[in-house]
Parts: C-alpha cells; sequence; structure tokens
C-alpha cells in the first residue's frame, strides 16, 4: 500500500497574529465610519438653524404683531426687514423667544454689511447675551461652551441696502 500524505494547514502563530490585524483593522475602519457621518443632535442642530433662519425673516404671526398679541415673530415685512418689529423682538426675554420659535438650542443673530456689524435698534447682536467688542460690535463666538455650532447666513434688504443676517445656533 501506498501511503497518503496529507498537507493541511496548521494552526499556527502567524495565522493568529494576521487575524487579530484584520480585526484591528475591521474595528478602527468602523470607527472611522461612524465619525465622517454626523450625529443626530447635529442634524436636529441644523434643522433648527434653518427653520429659525427663515422664520425670522417672515412677518411672523400673525403678520401685523405687537408684543402683546403675538404667536411666532418675525422681523420682515413686504420682504424687507422692519425696524419696528425687530424692536418689538428686542423687547422679549430669550427665553420667551425660544418658546415662541419651540427650540432648543441657543442662537444668536447680528446683522452685517461690507464695513462691518450694523447695530440695528441700538443693538449690536439679538438672542443669547454673549461678550461683545463694543467698538465692532462683533460678538466673542469663541467664549461660548458648545458641542455642535452652525452658522447660516441670509440676504436681507433693509432701508434699500443690501445686508446679511448672520445667525449661529448651538448645543
Amino acid at each position: 500500500m501506498v501511503a497518503i500524505k496529507l498537507k493541511g494547514q496548521v494552526f499556527t502563530f502567524d495565522y493568529i497574529v494576521g487575524f487579530v490585524m484584520f480585526i484591528i483593522i475591521v474595528v478602527i475602519a468602523g470607527k472611522q465610519l461612524v465619525n465622517i457621518l454626523p450625529s443626530p443632535s447635529y442634524e436636529n442642530l441644523y434643522d433648527e438653524n434653518v427653520y429659525l433662519s427663515t422664520t425670522l425673516l417672515q412677518p411672523g404671526y400673525p403678520s401685523d404683531w405687537t408684543p402683546g398679541n403675538v404667536l411666532i415673530p418675525g422681523i420682515a415685512s413686504n420682504n424687507r426687514m422692519d425696524e419696528t418689529k425687530l424692536a418689538n423682538f428686542d423687547t422679549f426675554t430669550y427665553d420667551e423667544t425660544k418658546s415662541f420659535f419651540h427650540i432648543a438650542s441657543e442662537y444668536l443673530f447680528y446683522f452685517k454689511n461690507d464695513t462691518g456689524i450694523v447695530p440695528l435698534v441700538g443693538e449690536c447682536n439679538f438672542g443669547f447675551a454673549v461678550p461683545t467688542n463694543m467698538t465692532t460690535c462683533e460678538p466673542d463666538i469663541t467664549s461660548l461652551g458648545y458641542a455642535n455650532l452652525v452658522k447660516t447666513s441670509r440676504i436681507v434688504i433693509y432701508k434699500s441696502d443690501v445686508i446679511e443676517m448672520v445667525l449661529y445656533s448651538w448645543n
């Protein structure tokens, strides 16, 4: 009889090292893929920021609202910024405005043109109170403690000039 020699893979140290390296690479790749995707809280924050910037630049509800009858404040009329509505908006506390808009995130907004920030109704910015450079009217965004930050810019017509509304939201 002829003896048959069977050759097969032997479970060796090389196999163990290769398998461990493969698992480590798969775990690292999985973590990197998860970190690339935005977190649900960031997506919610972004949605709130877009909602807030859109709502602010509408007339509000009712469209001729006053501080006594407002349901949703807006600072525009006839596709232009309304200084009276902005002054009325400024009479509300920050918590009242968050309640009107039904948002959970913090926010602040200001207006600027080519030369810098434009103070309106005697204020440099509106919303959350942050330290502000009184010379330039620039809010100190770096002083905010946040996990996520979203910035939106919208074009606004104010007294026949085009200015930009800059809105920050964070959580």
